[in-house]
């Protein structure tokens, strides 16, 4: 078969974007199939090239010995579901596959082709197991001759060598490579990473070839060096000089090696990162250099847990509060001297890793979520410096992001969310809709200490409070804790500690540039409106949970690409494709599905898992809410069977009398009146007056005001 790989009618083309099949090379139609062959009217055939075509989202289906005469409209529908177009041209013999061989030789190859299919020929020995032997007879010799004259490229493929069986009993089974995909030089340098995988061969006796253009490029992770090579370059001594000028505070050792690593910084230039509108103002930052109480640091000791944040050593902190009133001159003497120096002990930041399993039966290294058990000094230091930032954090961090903002609800988000997706199910545009559910891989894992430096200077902090910050996130070591006991020391080039308290609030405001980057790409396809009076909506975060939104057009998906490429680049965040996934409204068309689909690679959903929640366009469906039932059942079990004492299991028993016996059976609170009065009236206490509509209004109105800020409160 031959396809030319270029741009089309997605109604006419080959799925979404091939237009051509010119060619099949196809069995003899007149030969019986052997026992237990039966092509494309086979039910397992049916089954397993709809998951083919499921799993990988090919632009191009080829079907060959189909075991048919014909294949209609419907059976094709059958076997690889709609929306697909294709042509199959039949060749019995090698006469007839020599004319179809100088009919190709004669099209014009100059541009991009790919040619493939059952050719009926073994070129190399090692190409057949079993049978005869291999007879390199006259057909593979003018095979081979077309494959030269064309100038065509084999592709490299991958698992099976062999791709047809003759399904017959072990002793008497022959296994040949049949099956190849042939790319001409245009189409090699266009798609130089191809490669072809062999899938299993299940319900045939020819293996399906799937051939993937976009194959992953893996860059290099060498260190950057300075090259003299440079020095031709206009440029070069601008760039340097501006690098080696940058401000930098501290030792004169750190000085330099400061300016050692923003010279020769191997990340994406970040000094184009758009400016927030908000930034800290020099009151704050005052107040942020300022050095720690000795209430505030005593204040910090005892905001933790009992028995929390074991270090490696044993100490809690609760032997520091327990023991606080000898404990305490040597930690305050500590704490002012590192926010005096802004050098921390490097054993401080020595972090024992917890893997906590995600689900039951885990078997793999994604299926534990590692948690960072810091020691308890660095987290007093910690807590200080977070307790500081986090008045200031509402006032620059946009309102998408309601995750560890003061007076953000996770319950608004939700709420919002919700509309969006009324919204994709009533809405009468012609394209249509689309929500995004990004996955970041390894959120926090892959924050780059450069970005963080660079997010907290474009925010305007001083240098001096970067420095404390930077310090104390820079260079930790890490231990793995397996059955309990501790593995070698891991030391760390990026990220930052899950148990950090440091750690949620330089998470969201490095994320506050995916925000800003969405918002200055005024792009009129990016966003949704709830109202026609309302702003658009463009994106919902929730620390690292992204939800996106727009029309369903390629043009969405660009933008979006885009942003998102800018932003990994900038932060060393990676986005998951296999977790993200794409949910469409009802006026989108299966063809834009597809081209959506194509270009982002994510799955397609029915509704969206987001904040342990789903969304759906329309109404709720009651298995959404099983696995939340499921957990709180288990919770409750737990607690009675596990947690709660024989004594308090005894004072819930009697409460259940007492409630069962006494009365209706309802619990009554005396002042129900009054909890009540704010929403049920006019806030005096009186009864609910179901005719007083307005005053029942005002009252949410007032709640919704004290919850929303104005911007909000208008969508």
């Amino acid at each position: 078969m031959l396809t030319h790989p270029t741009e089309g009618n997605p109604d006419q083309g080959l799925g979404v974007r091939a237009n051509q099949a010119l060619y099949e090379l196809e069995r003899n139609q007149n030969s019986h199939p052997p026992a237990g062959i039966m092509g494309a009217s086979k039910l397992a055939s049916h089954a397993y090239l709809k998951e083919l075509v499921r799993k990988h989202h090919p632009i191009a289906v080829f079907l060959l010995e189909t075991r048919k005469h014909s294949l209609t409209r419907r059976e094709a529908d059958r076997l690889i579901g709609r929306h697909w177009s294709f042509e199959i041209i039949s060749s019995r013999k090698i006469r007839r596959r020599r004319l179809i061989w100088e009919d190709l030789s004669k099209l014009d190859l100059t541009i991009p082709t790919i040619i493939d299919g059952d050719f009926n020929c073994v070129l190399r020995p090692n190409e057949k197991r079993g049978g005869s032997g291999v007879n390199l007879n006259k057909g593979p010799h003018e095979f081979t001759d077309f494959i030269t004259v064309c100038g065509l490229h084999e592709v490299p493929y991958t698992w099976n060598a062999y791709t047809w069986c003759n399904n017959r009993d072990p002793h008497a089974r022959v296994l040949s490579r049949l099956d190849r995909i042939l790319l001409n030089s245009p189409a090699l340098l266009d798609f130089p990473d191809s490669i072809v995988h062999h899938l299993p061969l299940i319900g045939s006796d020819h293996a399906p070839l799937f051939l993937e253009v976009d194959k992953l490029k893996f860059s290099s992770h060498g260190r950057l060096k300075f090259e003299e090579a440079w020095m031709i370059l206009p440029n070069t001594h601008v760039i340097a000089f501006a690098a080696w000028r940058k401000a930098a505070a501290g030792p004169p050792s750190k000085i330099l090696a400061d300016k050692c690593g923003w010279c020769l910084d191997d990340t994406t230039s970040q000094d184009n990162l758009p400016p927030p509108p908000k930034m800290v103002n020099d009151d704050d930052a005052q107040h942020l250099l300022s050095p720690p109480s000795d209430a505030e640091i005593k204040a910090a000791v005892f905001s933790f847990g009992r028995n929390k944040s074991q270090d490696f050593d044993g100490v809690t902190h609760s032997f520091f509060a327990s023991f606080w009133g000898f404990t305490m001159a040597e930690i305050v003497d500590v704490v002012k001297d590192f926010f005096a120096n802004d050098c921390m002990e490097t054993s401080w930041k020595d972090t024992l890793v917890m893997l906590i399993p995600k689900s039951e039966q885990p078997c793999l290294p994604e299926h534990y979520r590692p948690i960072s058990l810091c020691s308890s000094i660095y987290k007093m230091v910690a807590k200080i410096i977070a307790n500081r930032m986090k008045p200031l954090i509402r006032n620059f961090i946009s309102e998408e992001q309601a995750a560890f903002v003061p007076g953000r609800l996770l319950s608004n988000h939700c709420t919002l969310a919700h509309e969006i997706m009324h919204r994709l199910h009533t809405t009468e545009s012609k394209d249509g809709f689309m929500a995004i559910k990004l996955d970041m891989e390894k959120a926090f894992d892959r924050i780059q200490w450069s970005f963080v430096r660079r997010a907290l200077q474009a925010f305007n902090f001083p240098i001096g409070w970067i420095n404390l910050i930077l310090e104390c996130i820079s260079n930790p070591r890490y231990g793995l804790l397996i059955n309990g006991v501790r593995a070698s020391w891991i030391n760390a080039t990026c990220g930052l500690r899950q148990g950090c308290p440091l750690s949620p609030y330089l998470f969201i405001i490095c994320s506050e540039f995916l925000s800003l980057l969405i918002k200055i790409n005024h792009h009129p396809v990016l966003g949704i409106k709830l109202s026609t009076s309302a702003s658009k909506i463009s994106h919902l975060l929730f620390a690292d949970d992204t939800l996106l939104f727009g029309t369903a057009t390629t043009g969405t998906v660009k933008c979006f690409s885009s942003v998102i490429n800018d932003y990994c680049s900038y932060s060393g965040e990676a986005i998951n494709p296999t977790k993200s996934s794409i949910l469409f409204g009802l006026k989108v068309l299966p063809a834009s599905k597809d081209q959506i689909l194509l270009e982002l690679g994510h799955k397609n959903v029915k509704a969206l898992s987001y904040l342990g929640i789903k969304l759906r366009p329309g109404r709720a469906w009651t298995i959404d809410y099983d696995a939340l039932l499921t957990k709180l059942s288990s919770r409750i079990r737990k607690f009675l069977m596990e947690r709660v004492k024989q004594q308090r299991r005894y004072a819930l028993c009697k409460l259940g009398e007492h409630l069962r016996t006494e009365g209706d059976g309802r619990i009554g609170y005396k002042k129900y009146g009054a909890m009540t009065a704010y929403f049920n009236g006019t806030g005096d206490g009186s009864r609910l007056d179901f005719c007083r509509k307005p005053a029942c209004l005002h009252s949410w109105q007032q709640i919704w005001q004290d919850s929303f800020s104005h911007s909000w409160q208008q969508i």
